[in-house]
């Protein structure tokens, strides 16, 4: 066999050998070998204090939502919660005025003059049995005793409450029965309820017609400070310093039917 033909078949079994061999060997070598850190780079401590950092902003950020979200729904309850207690109110006095009619002898003999404007802080009527009713805040009833006559309603934090007064002309001993109409955490603000009572008698012409009553009630959650006032007015609608929390407000114009003309 030529010598250059020798040689090449050394190396082509040589070559098959060792693809032979490579298994075994590929199995059995318990050699460590490093890792090699060109290719399997990790965070540097740079890069890792950068990502907290950034998870922490987002963190708050989302918590911050959160919260939020949760006092606005809060105050959204509270609100609908208001609405609907004073929605009642509101109709147990359309019930009351309707049913009865201006007491306007009362009004003189407690010595209060009904303005021009009909403005006044207390409503007195006579109902169907001759009764006498007043409906005031408890800060203005004289049936009511203690800071904003809180004797005649719930607890201290729902003091002023919306409160109907009732004097039976049979009881010989004129004790007032006292009903409050305002519900348990629920504070009328001060000032209010306003009423606004047209006068037996027109200045001008001399008529005498069918009285009007309108009443703007505002009210609060008891939460809310007492020192907050209500501003219907405001374009936001909210109490002065606290944030999110609205008032609630309405207003209604009601006609005596039994009223004596």
């Amino acid at each position: 066999m030529p010598y250059h033909v020798s040689r090449i078949w050394y190396l082509v079994s040589r070559i098959g050998r060792v693809f032979r061999e490579q298994p075994y060997r590929q199995s059995h070598d318990t050699r460590y070998e490093p890792p090699d850190t060109l290719t399997t780079a990790g965070f540097t401590l740079v890069e890792t204090l950068v990502g907290l950092g950034v998870f922490l902003v987002i963190s708050l950020m989302v918590s911050e939502v959160f919260v939020t979200t949760q006092t606005i729904g809060r105050f959204h309850i509270i609100d609908q919660q208001i609405q609907n207690d004073l929605r009642s109110t509101v109709e147990s006095v359309a019930l009351e005025v309707r049913g009865g009619s201006i007491d306007y002898d009362r009004y003189t003999g407690a010595g209060i003059t009904i303005p021009a404007n009909g403005k006044v802080l207390r409503l007195f009527l006579k109902d169907e049995d001759n009764s006498s009713i007043e409906l005031a805040s408890s800060a203005q009833s004289s049936s009511c005793t203690g800071s904003s006559g809180v004797s005649c309603c719930a607890n201290q934090s729902s003091a002023p409450c919306l409160v109907k007064v009732i004097i039976d002309p049979s009881d010989a001993t004129q004790t007032p029965r006292v009903t409050v109409l305002t519900t348990k955490g629920t504070r009328v603000v001060g000032g209010f309820p306003v009423f606004y009572v047209s006068r037996k008698v027109d200045p001008v012409s001399g008529a005498r017609p069918r009285p009007v009553v309108s009443m703007v009630l505002c009210a609060a959650p008891s939460s809310i400070p007492s020192a907050q006032t209500c501003d219907p007015s405001a374009e936001s609608g909210v109490f002065t310093g606290l944030k999110g929390a609205k008032p609630i407000y309405l207003q209604t114009t009601l006609t005596p039917r039994n009223q004596p003309l």
